[in-house]
């Protein structure tokens, strides 16, 4: 009994390329759906920035670049469930892209950077989702 014919070969190719388009659908999604979040956790750090900015922002410009130089290497951490207190107490956001990851686990990270200007930062996303 032979069971290695053209026909088992044949079946067994088109098994394994329908297995692999499966899988690069599922992580096709699952990446759309990530980066989308991480789209929206950068949209959400420069709001949250603009507000922190504003809310520290000292009486002159060269004691606020002062207090924002001191985390230009250390960053102002922030994980997502602050965000989402910090920001619904001043305008409604969407967090839905966020429904599938963990709140404190993701964060952002804002560095300002010099000269220390309320559009001068850069931004750090982790993303901690299912």
């Amino acid at each position: 009994m032979k069971f290695i014919n053209k026909k088992n070969i044949i079946l067994f190719v088109i098994i394994i390329l329908v297995l692999f388009l499966v899988l690069v659908v599922f992580l096709k999604g699952i990446f759309i759906k990530n980066n989308k979040a991480n789209e929206k956790l950068y949209s959400l750090a420069g709001i949250f920035y603009d507000y922190y900015y504003e809310e520290n922002k000292e009486s002159t410009e060269e004691k606020t670049k002062e207090f924002f130089s001191e985390f230009k290497d250390k960053g102002l951490t922030v994980n997502l469930s602050v965000l989402k207190i910090y920001l619904n107490n001043r305008k409604e956001e969407d967090f839905s892209a966020f429904k599938n990851c963990d709140d404190e686990k993701t964060k952002v990270i804002v560095y300002p950077t010099s000269p220390f200007n309320k559009d001068d930062y850069k931004v750090e996303t982790v993303l901690s989702c299912k």
